[in-house]
């Protein structure tokens, strides 16, 4: 895969943090050594860096990241008298026109232990498979028991006192996943506040369709700054 980063273990370095999209497609929905080691390498920070592209560059807004992950307030679990779960982190905050977003995301593709060699595969047939994948994961993140999938719907403690009611959340996975073929779908679940249980959005967003919609679009390379520290991190320690 063709890369561009500040890395001599990849080629075309001509920008310090973009990267090909065509590699990606390859790696990550066609089975192979190389994409199971890259996804596992690469893992979240690419979700987190193509959620926060999509944000800024299609929906158009200001997007800013946060240092640190969510964390589950167990003193909303206290208060209620529920019993506090066993998941406990997501992966990322995201500020979105200043409003706080939390993103848990899942690095699975087609070298996932259920996962499907997707080489050849024409529009309607990624379409279709999209709308397939929607529906499981719908119902992992409906589960009445706490899972690894929708603790998205964990109550979370920040520096400040946050509204759980008026917390973006979003789910974001490699692999394609739509209801209908737009590139976001939603999932109503239910999560806990200090007011009780209460009905919340859940945005399952799909890396692999929105590098294929840039793709399709002319856009052959984006921005990956969580993606370029990591690559440059190794770098390093090459070097020391």
């Amino acid at each position: 895969m063709t890369v561009r980063c500040a890395s001599r273990h990849t080629t075309d370095c001509d920008h310090m943090s973009e990267f090909s999209l065509h590699g990606f497609v390859k790696a990550f929905d066609e089975c192979g050594d190389v994409g199971g080691c890259l996804s596992s390498f690469l893992g979240e920070d690419l979700l987190l860096d193509l959620r926060q592209d999509y944000l800024t560059r299609v929906e158009g807004r200001t997007v800013a990241a946060i240092d640190g992950k969510p964390r589950r307030d167990d003193s909303v679990f206290i208060a209620s008298g529920a019993t506090i779960p066993a998941v406990r982190d997501l992966d990322g905050w995201l500020t979105v026109n200043a409003v706080l977003e939390v993103v848990e995301a899942k690095s699975i593709t087609s070298n996932s232990l259920d996962g499907e060699d997707l080489k050849g595969y024409t529009a309607d047939q990624i379409c279709t498979y999209a709308k397939d994948q929607f529906d499981d994961i719908a119902e992992m993140l409906r589960a009445p028991e706490w899972n690894s999938w929708n603790k998205i719907l964990l109550p979370v403690r920040g520096g400040d006192p946050i509204d759980q009611r008026t917390i973006r959340r979003s789910f974001v996975v490699w692999r394609p996943v739509s209801e209908s073929g737009e590139l976001t779908s939603s999932v109503t679940a239910e999560t806990l506040t200090n007011s009780g249980w209460v009905d919340t959005r859940v945005e399952v967003f799909s890396g692999s369709l929105y590098v294929r919609h840039l793709l399709a679009h002319g856009v052959t390379s984006v921005p990956l700054l969580r993606v370029a520290a990591k690559i440059a991190l190794i770098d390093a320690l090459w070097a020391a």
